[in-house]
C-alpha cells in the first residue's frame, strides 16, 4: 500500500470519527493522522547539526539554536515508554511508517 493510499485511508478515517464524535483530538484544526504525517515527513528533512560525541553515531539536537530543524521530533513511537500513548496513534504512526517504506521500495524497485 502507497503512502498516499494510507493518508486517504486514514483521512476517510478521521472524518468518520469526527463525525461520531470519537477523534482523538491533539489539536483544534489539525486531525492525529495528520500531525502524524507531518512529523514523518519532518524527519525525513530533519538535518541535525551536532554528533553525540560518542562511538554511536546519533545526532543529537542543539535546542539552544530556535531553529526548528534542532528540536526533537516526538512521534508516538518515541514517547510511548516515557508516558501514556493512545494505540491509535502508534497504529497510525507504523501504518505511515509502512507505507513511505514501501514506497522507498517501489521507488527502488523502479530504478533496477
Amino acid at each position: 500500500m502507497t503512502q498516499a493510499a494510507v493518508q486517504l485511508e486514514l483521512a476517510q478515517w478521521d472524518a468518520k470519527e469526527l463525525e461520531e464524535g470519537s477523534a482523538i483530538s491533539l489539536h483544534a484544526e489539525v486531525t492525529c493522522s495528520v500531525l502524524i504525517s507531518m512529523g514523518i515527513d519532518l524527519e525525513d528533512t530533519h538535518l541535525p547539526t551536532q554528533s553525540s560525541g560518542d562511538d554511536s553515531g546519533c545526532p543529537v539536537p542543539d535546542p539552544t539554536s530556535g531553529k526548528a530543524k534542532d528540536f526533537q521530533l516526538l512521534l508516538p513511537s518515541e514517547v510511548c515508554d516515557i508516558v501514556p500513548c493512545n494505540k491509535t496513534l502508534l497504529e497510525t504512526e507504523w501504518s505511515l511508517h509502512f507505507a513511505q517504506a514501501n514506497d522507498a521500495l517501489n521507488n527502488c524497485h523502479s530504478q533496477i
